[in-house]
């Protein structure tokens, strides 16, 4: 059963760029820490808080530690020119905004003064920024990425951590390359961890040798290092609690394939490196449990889900509800063996001792890496004997990582579920126009409802409101009085708020009905059966594309989407069957779980290289999508990879451990291109097919395409032999492929995503045209879809309550307001540069951060009505749109009370005539 042990909060940890550290380190420049990088509740967390972590809890309860760094590898370190360029530009920029401050028309000596404060402020900073010149050693070099990441793997480097405030030097920390974090694994990002707790106590070497199970990795002979560096960071997943199960109660079968011939696409490297694709008959390998195990119900009790995602020292698995303990004693009865003495053969280790009494989970060797690292203990028993000496030692305890769950989008109020869909998932339907506005139509009816429905609009923004938003103070700002509506800033907040839903929906995420992810159990009945020696292809539970699933009636047939996505082929068609023998042995599969079948049915390849580790995959029934997906079954072959993987091995040390990052760094690169050249070769098959055109070779290019996309998912894993970068180049040769981009291009493309006149010259600029394509099509959809109706302005001024300015507590609302551009400015620097998802998740958490700060500040002041009204008129007069309403929220969110009785109340206006002409 679940163990409901306190796990250790999490513990936030600096995030630094590597070349910042360089400067600090070489140049002596000064660095300050964000703690925006995370240890999450993990078996890792708790290994380190055993080993000595020094956490310090500040105020708000946020727990922080100095004795990690995550550092990432984005920029490269300037050289003296580059230098110097910089911080003349930064010194000119300032000065211009000196300029303009200079030349505003103040007349009250409060706000004068004010200006006064804000000129000297830049004005020092200038200061500053000619110290930083005059330090410019002109011997300074540029430093690459790789040179950079060589160096710090290699040497580590000190931090002497510093006081913002007084520039006080607090500490001096040597730190060492660590590992990867599970949640950067792909990303290039790394661990640095602090070397010494003390002179005696080695924090590093205590934790590498914890993380790699006490065996002594860093000997001569060559490893598997990439799968290493993988597997070891498994423990360091975000866990919600832990089971406990004893490893004398796990058996562990061979994995199992299914092998066949089918019709299908053969992706595999040619002479000249370059992937080439090769229809025909051909042997098509399905792995039936790779990464599933069956866990009996008793360790599900008091929980309502059927799949527990665990992990452990080099162990992942997607663990099932299943009744094992029933299974075999059924099977023991019907067969006449005495279920007490009956021990069950184990082919794989050869113990021979495993009574079936004790088994309550059932895995394969794919969930436990440790077994491909045997020989640095021996035999492949030697390892799985030292496997459970290390996890029952530490109480046999699994992270429970993840469960099945349903759609965060909840239901229509038709009770019907909402999930949304990729562009990918889109663009690669074999649709008209016609067929993509009914596919849609969920979408379209919902944009029109916020455009001109108040209720939806509110409702909408009450489900995204956040603290950095300003959504829920607009909110009880309508509520207070509906005439806020009629002002020009929240005309322009809906307005933008919108816009940005319709983009979102134009970029291919569109929400459908009746459709919901599904985690994928891989013939569950037959890994029972191989477990007591009774499996049989001539007797399964599930036939070719049947699937069990409890989401949807049975009878209904289903189409289904998995990421990554790139093809016809990617489609999936499958038939929801009900059947006795999963009805009897696994009862308690939620509606979230799914059963299918990989004999003689190439289902993972379909789902471009899927296994049973918790993979989800997207099942609706909608009418539109299934008939499609039966069409993409009848007309497009499956896409076989027959690439294999680089088969170097390396010693472990840190500098092999940089080459392989600098590996995946490089190669990383190339995965969201590798997606984009994909779609748009899949938007000029339908064109060129729209005019009857021949596109036999961008098929092919396709085909290669979608075998691409499934490696570059397991770059962290493991290397392909091929070059990703030398295969974009080459499909990048097709004929006519980049001539001209189709309309979805240009929204999904944040370079050129431009508005009003400059969408039209950046249409111009890339040579943009309307394709006859799924994504074009909705592109042209939500275009068309007309605005709401104009009403009256109303000034927001004349909803304020008048109050006494000339009695406000000036030092405070100045306080108040230097708080606020404190936050604009910190702010302002995180929207600087372009960032992928993962950092764009930490520069909101960052924004999160800084904005709950100035909450704290603002909160800690009693504030009365004058003053509040002489911030809030300030703050209207004085800023643009983006931060009147930022500004607004921070006061808002301090101080509800009084800053909402700022506004006048209108307890008796009447909304029906505003919310129809909205």
């Amino acid at each position: 059963m679940i163990n409901n042990l306190s796990l250790e909060k999490p513990v936030y940890i600096p995030s630094l760029e590597a070349s910042n550290i360089y400067n600090h380190v070489e140049r002596n420049k000064p660095i300050y820490l964000k703690y925006v990088g995370m240890i999450p509740k993990s078996l890792e967390l708790e290994a380190l808080v055993r080993n000595g972590l020094n956490v310090i809890t500040n105020k708000r309860k946020k727990r922080k530690s100095n004795d990690l760094i995550s550092v990432q590898f984005k920029t490269k370190v300037r050289d003296a020119a580059e230098n110097n360029a910089n911080l003349n530009q930064k010194i000119e920029t300032t000065k211009q905004q000196i300029i303009k401050l200079e030349e505003m028309d103040l007349t009250k000596k409060k706000d004068i003064q004010r200006i006064k404060e804000k000129i000297q402020k830049k004005k020092d900073y200038i200061t500053s920024l000619e110290k930083n010149l005059k330090e410019i050693d002109f011997d300074w070099e540029e430093v690459d990425n790789k040179s950079l990441r060589n160096l710090l793997y290699e040497e580590g480097f000190t931090l002497k951590i510093t006081d913002y405030n007084t520039g006080e030097i607090l500490d001096e920390i040597k730190y060492v390359v660590y590992k990867r974090s599970t949640a950067k694994s792909r990303t290039g990002k790394v661990l640095f961890i602090r070397e010494k707790l003390s002179d005696d106590i080695n924090f590093h070497e205590n934790m590498i040798n914890w993380s790699r199970m006490g065996i002594d990795f860093n000997r001569k002979e060559k490893v598997d290092y990439v799968s290493l560096l993988a597997y070891e960071s498994l423990v360091g997943s975000c866990i919600n609690s832990m089971v406990k199960i004893p490893t004398k109660n796990i058996l562990v079968i061979d994995d199992v394939e299914s092998v066949f011939d089918q019709d299908v696409n053969v992706v595999s490297v040619g002479v000249d490196g370059i992937l080439k694709s090769k229809s025909g008959e051909a042997p098509v390998t399905q792995s039936l449990f790779d990464g599933q195990s069956l866990l009996d119900e008793q360790y599900f009790e008091g929980s309502k889900k059927s799949m527990f995602l665990l992990r452990n020292h080099f162990f992942k698995s997607a663990a099932f509800r299943c009744s094992v303990q029933k299974y075999l004693q059924d099977f023991a009865e019907k067969n006449g063996i005495d279920f007490d003495t009956w021990q069950l053969k184990d082919d794989y280790f050869g113990l021979g001792t495993v009574y079936a009494k004790d088994v309550h989970m059932i895995t394969t060797p794919s969930s436990i890496k440790a077994l491909k690292f045997s020989n640095m203990v021996g035999t492949k028993k030697d390892m799985w004997n030292h496997w459970c000496e290390v996890v029952d030692a530490e109480g046999s305890l699994f992270g429970i990582v993840k469960e099945e769950k349903q759609s965060k989008l909840g239901t229509d109020e038709e009770g019907r579920t909402i999930q949304q869909m990729s562009y990918q998932m889109l663009n690669s339907l074999p649709c008209d126009n016609d067929q993509l506005i009914k596919i849609a139509s969920y979408e379209s009816e919902f944009v029109i409802n916020l455009k001109n429905n108040m209720d939806t609009f509110l409702g909408y923004v009450a489900d995204t409101a956040e603290i950095t938003n300003g959504n829920q103070m607009m909110i009880d700002l309508y509520k207070n009085n509906p005439k806020i509506a009629h002002t020009k800033m929240f005309r322009q907040w809906k307005s933008k708020t919108i816009n940005k839903y319709v983009d979102r929906v134009k970029s291919g995420k569109v929400k459908i009905l009746n459709a919901d992810y599904a985690v994928l159990l891989g013939n569950p009945i037959e890994m029972l059966a191989v477990t007591v020696e009774d499996y049989r292809e001539s007797k399964l539970a599930l036939n070719d594309n049947q699937v069990y699933t409890k989401m949807f009636p049975f009878g209904d047939s289903l189409a289904g989407f998995r990421s990554p996505h790139t093809s016809p082929s990617n489609v999936l068609s499958v038939e929801n069957v009900d059947n006795e023998l999963i009805n009897e042995y696994l009862p308690h599969l939620t509606k979230n779980i799914v059963v299918v079948n990989c004999v003689k049915h190439p289902l993972q390849a379909i789902l471009s290289g899927s296994d049973y580790d918790s993979d989800t995959v997207l099942l609706t029934n909608s009418s539109e999508l299934s008939d499609l997906a039966k069409k993409c079954k009848e007309e497009y072959r499956v896409c076989i990879s027959d690439v294999g993987t680089d088969p170097s091995t390396y010693t472990v040390n840190t500098g092999n451990m940089a080459k392989i990052d600098n590996t995946l760094m490089d190669s990383q690169k190339f995965i969201g291109q590798v997606t984009n050249v994909a779609q748009l070769i899949v938007s000029n098959i339908w064109e060129a097919e729209s005019r009857n055109k021949d596109c036999k070779n961008m098929w092919e290019k396709l085909s290669c395409l979608t075998v691409l996309s499934g490696l570059c998912i397991d770059l962290a894993k493991r290397m392909p032999e091929v070059d990703i970068k030398e295969q974009i180049i080459d499909v990048k040769k097709t004929e006519d492929m980049l001539k001209y981009k189709p309309h979805w291009w240009l929204v999904r493309n944040s370079k050129v995503a431009k508005k009003g006149n400059k969408k039209l010259k950046a249409m111009k600029e890339n040579k943009i045209k309307s394709y006859n394509c799924p994504m074009d099509y909705l592109y042209n959809k939500f275009t068309d879809i007309k605005n709401a109706q104009r009403i009256e302005d109303l000034n927001i001024i004349d909803l304020i309550v008048k109050g006494d300015a000339g009695d406000a507590n000036n030092p405070q609302k100045n306080k108040l307001l230097d708080i606020l551009d404190e936050l604009a400015n910190n702010i302002k620097s995180t929207h600087k540069q372009e960032v992928d998802k993962d950092e764009e998740e930490m520069l909101e958490y960052e924004r999160n951060e800084l904005t709950s700060e100035a909450v704290d500040c603002v909160t800690k002041l009693k504030i009365k009505p004058d003053t509040m009204y002489a911030a809030i008129m300030n703050i209207i007069k004085s800023e643009s749109d983006n931060s009147t309403i930022r500004s607004l929220n921070v006061l808002y969110q301090a101080q509800k009370t009084v800053f909402i009785r700022t506004f006048k109340k209108n307890e008796f206006f009447s909304s029906e005539s505003l919310q129809k002409a909205l």
